[in-house]
């Protein structure tokens, strides 16, 4: 089956529209655009007191993030990296955490430019892991000794992953 007719086949407005705002993606790129324009210019007692707000491990409004992101003094550039390290610290100390992804298919219906998997890859051969090899996979990882442990799944399969939780990632599973 070619990537168009597995679109098609597979891709089911109902399924996708469950997750719209009143029609939208989550993603609100408008209000992330205006945030960056309105914020061009921050403040800079506006920006430590969210790099503030960053130390104590409270979450930023998009807001507080389009300021940060406008930051182009290099003495706030450099108290931001200092507290991006403390918060780092923080939250992971001197660990490094590494995410292992399993990727049940490379099935996919957007074309992002950065990606492998977009539907616009002719020269990707598509493929659905089968529950074996989901398992054989998700073994495989753990014997590495991960546990942080992120799992894709297509749009059309959303059905895989209480599936794999509760087989292979549960204690007792």
């Amino acid at each position: 089956m070619n990537m168009k007719e597995w679109v098609q086949q597979g891709i089911k407005p109902a399924e996708i529209e469950k997750y719209l705002v009143n029609g939208k993606d989550f993603i609100d790129e408008k209000s992330i655009f205006g945030n960056l324009e309105k914020y061009r210019q921050p403040d800079k007692q506006q920006v430590r007191d969210i790099l503030q707000k960053s130390l104590d491990i409270k979450l930023l409004s998009p807001e507080e993030t389009a300021v940060l992101l406008n930051v182009e003094d290099p003495g706030l550039l450099e108290e931001m990296r200092e507290a991006a390290l403390q918060v780092k610290k923080k939250v992971y100390d001197n660990r490094i955490v590494f995410f292992a992804p399993l990727y049940c298919s490379n099935l996919c219906v957007n074309s992002c430019v950065y990606c492998g998997f977009r539907s616009d890859n002719c020269a990707e051969k598509r493929h659905v892991l089968t529950m074996e090899e989901v398992r054989r996979e998700t073994e495989a990882v753990i014997d590495e000794g991960h546990k942080p442990y992120m799992v894709s799944i297509p749009k059309v399969m959303p059905t895989i992953l209480p599936i794999v939780w509760r087989r292979f990632m549960q204690p007792n599973g």
